[in-house]
């Protein structure tokens, strides 16, 4: 029985150490966004800077960023950029104290784009 109550608490913890590290980096942030395109067959390009909001929703064991884009709770370290990679997709994200640094790449069929943001939590 003793057993059973052990695996139990240890499972809560464990369970409950995931959901403040959720909510740790969970929130709004405010800060400059840079949104880069082209288009190599009509050779249009556009370069556009300005302030944002940028909202990280928790799901499940996954934190919500950036269009659909999710990072596993257990894959955030402090200070620590966390690389993913979608198909020709590909997005960084590093959380630093109450700041975070995100970058979005994607492309295919002659163009393409660049998001960034960087922000503080509201």
């Amino acid at each position: 029985m003793k057993k059973i109550i052990y695996i139990l608490v240890l499972t809560l913890l464990i369970l409950s150490c995931d959901k403040i590290k959720s909510s740790k980096y969970s929130g709004t942030y405010i800060g400059e966004s840079d949104i880069y395109a082209w288009n190599m067959n009509d050779g249009v390009t556009s370069d556009t800077v300005y302030t944002d909001t940028l909202d990280i929703v928790p799901e499940g064991d996954y934190l919500l960023i950036y269009w659909q884009k999710k990072t596993h709770i257990d894959s955030i370290q402090e200070n620590v950029t966390n690389y993913e990679s979608l198909g020709s997709d590909s997005y960084s994200v590093k959380f630093s104290n109450d700041s975070i640094y995100y970058n979005s790449h994607g492309g295919g069929q002659g163009g393409g784009g660049y998001y960034s943001f960087i922000g503080s939590k509201e």
